[in-house]
């Protein structure tokens, strides 16, 4: 034990212990634990001062809250509307945006925005956090209330194309059943697929199961933490988001209304991926189903992911390109080999405790069926910031209910490194989906939304009884800023 420290020590020590008393210890585990004891995981220490800018952040969140009350005044003759200006209040959904989303986007924002603006950006906030935080089960109910009931050219699938694999459970199915055969059994038992056909515009779009195949293979079928076999496919964002046309469509409103409005090319960037539209314009179902969204994880960890217990950090990649043996798709008559390159993530356990401590900052209100997510901040003053601020980093510990690596004991631990694989065309998107499920797992957490996500609001919140207000401010300034360049080339001709 030479090199390491006497916590490390102690560490060690009674992991050794709970590994000698087990009753599944046999001398192969045990040479194993010894192997696995005499090498090092990949470790970076997680930031040493992560609420550096804290400060500044609750300034920013002072600053909007000031910015939506000043704005009531000027333009509503509506006396609810005003009034909901007037008394506006961040609640914890809210102040976890400026507490975690990017500081020189928010400053952008901040400078170039107006009350009305801020407004219709915070109040997306929980169907943002709801899409995202969602339990994937509560889709399949919902897709057969589909409020689009007249078909569309994407919802139609084409007859004569298969679906390659095991169909999923949740995808509705409609075909011949076939006949109980030897060859059917087998194909039963999962040794041989059959070609199923899908038939019927209101079904929703077929998962794409070639590319679930293609991130198996990816993955090497191994959880990419404990590298043990037999692991969960997660999706690092919900493929429910777009499962319905309603919610593909739900989904495109939310990036524009409030991702687009802080970070632009970010907002675009998410809407390829998540919202795609075909050549018709039409929204395509399930389409976050590809490998870039898909993750291979152990069954206990991808439960404390659907809990915001945990996130990825994106590190980086090392630019090297490795192609794995040919693969054979069920399906496919030609072998297809994989091109792909190497990136590392960061692991994280998240603080359970800050929204808790947070209740010392409520303003008294109503409970609901939401929780705490949906209380509003008392955020008035310095004295006030600086009270929140002390309060959350006295509560930001990790979490205290760690997992063990299976083969030596250790614990999994923010700062160890996992190394994964993705294909070359999908790197950039698999960085950004990273990104995002760094943002909203933290959101979730901080503001206790992950554990109420499925009783928030899903839709979009577009106002109606400020959309025209708004359109006409959008108008105005369009306005004036078609105007002022009109007088700038008329300047510049005469000039000339």
């Amino acid at each position: 034990m030479a090199g390491l420290s006497e916590a490390e020590k102690q560490t060690m020590r009674a992991a050794l212990e709970r590994f000698m008393v087990a009753d599944d210890t046999t001398r192969l585990t045990y040479d194993t634990y010894l192997r696995g004891m005499s090498t090092r995981i990949p470790y970076i220490a997680p930031n040493i001062q992560p609420w550096a800018d804290l400060d500044e952040r609750l300034q920013l969140a002072l600053q909007a809250q000031t910015k939506i009350r000043n704005y009531a005044p000027r333009l509503f003759d509506n006396h609810e509307c005003h009034e909901r200006f007037a008394s506006f209040s961040l609640n914890m959904m809210q102040l976890s945006l400026f507490v975690y989303w990017d500081l020189n986007e928010l400053q952008a924002a901040m400078a170039i925005s107006d009350g009305l603006e801020l407004y219709q950006v915070l109040n997306n906030v929980e169907p943002f956090l709801c899409n995202m935080l969602a339990d994937t089960s509560t889709t399949d109910r919902d897709a057969r209330h589909e409020p689009n009931s007249v078909p569309t050219p994407a919802d139609i699938p084409l007859p004569s194309t298969p679906i390659v694999g095991k169909p999923e459970p949740s995808t509705p199915i409609v075909g011949k059943p076939e006949p109980s055969t030897p060859a059917s059994k087998k194909r039963a038992a999962g040794k041989d697929h059959p070609k199923v056909v899908v038939v019927g515009p209101h079904d929703i779009k077929r998962r794409n199961d070639d590319a679930r195949e293609i991130a198996i293979v990816r993955d090497d079928h191994k959880c990419v933490v404990t590298h043990t076999p037999d692991p969960d496919m997660c999706h690092v964002v919900p493929y429910c988001i777009n499962q319905t046309m309603h919610r593909a469509d739900q989904m495109r409103h939310i990036l524009v209304l409030m991702v687009a409005k802080l970070s632009p090319a970010w907002g675009l960037q998410l809407r390829k991926i998540l919202c795609p539209v075909d050549q018709l314009g039409m929204a395509i179902r399930c389409s976050s189903d590809v490998p870039a969204n898909l993750v291979a994880l152990a069954q206990n960890f991808h439960k404390r992911w659907g809990k915001a217990d945990l996130y990825f950090e994106w590190i980086d990649e090392d630019g090297q390109l490795s192609s794995f043996s040919p693969v054979v798709f069920e399906g496919m008559k030609k072998k297809r080999q994989l091109l792909l390159t190497k990136f590392r993530l960061r692991w994280h356990w998240l603080p359970k405790k800050v929204s808790e401590a947070m209740s010392a900052h409520f303003i008294d209100s109503p409970d609901t069926d939401k929780g705490i997510c949906v209380k509003e901040i008392r955020l008035e003053s310095e004295a006030d910031i600086r009270a929140i601020r002390s309060t959350i980093v006295g509560a930001d510990r990790s979490h205290d209910n760690m997992f063990f690596y299976p083969e030596h004991g250790r614990p999994v631990e923010s700062g160890h490194l996992i190394t994964s694989h993705a294909q070359v065309e999908d790197l950039e998107d698999t960085r950004t989906l990273v990104k995002l499920q760094e943002l909203f797992m933290k959101m979730g957490c901080f503001s206790a939304a992950a554990d109420v996500a499925d009783k928030l609001d899903r839709d979009a919140r577009h106002e109606p009884d400020i959309q025209p207000t708004l359109s006409a401010e959008w108008l105005e300034r369009l306005a004036e800023g078609e105007a002022e360049r009109q007088a700038k080339k008329s300047r510049e001709q005469k000039k000339n």
